[in-house]
């Protein structure tokens, strides 16, 4: 990865890389979202993951 740098513009592209149910808690789901940053020469200078908790609709997934 690359250094931030003062004065960087940054943006965040996130997709959606898993979801599943909770095994304890059916009614909700965990859902994997993989992240870059990007820098404004198109580099990437840091990757990460968020995982978020999120009430299921019935039926969902």
């Amino acid at each position: 990865m690359l250094p931030i740098k003062v004065n960087d513009v940054l943006h965040v592209k996130f997709r959606v890389g898993a979801m599943r149910a909770r095994k304890s808690r059916p009614d909700w789901g965990i859902v994997v979202l993989p992240s870059e940053l990007i820098n404004q020469h198109g580099e990437v200078v840091q990757r990460g993951e968020h995982r978020l908790m999120v009430p299921r609709r019935p039926g969902a997934y």
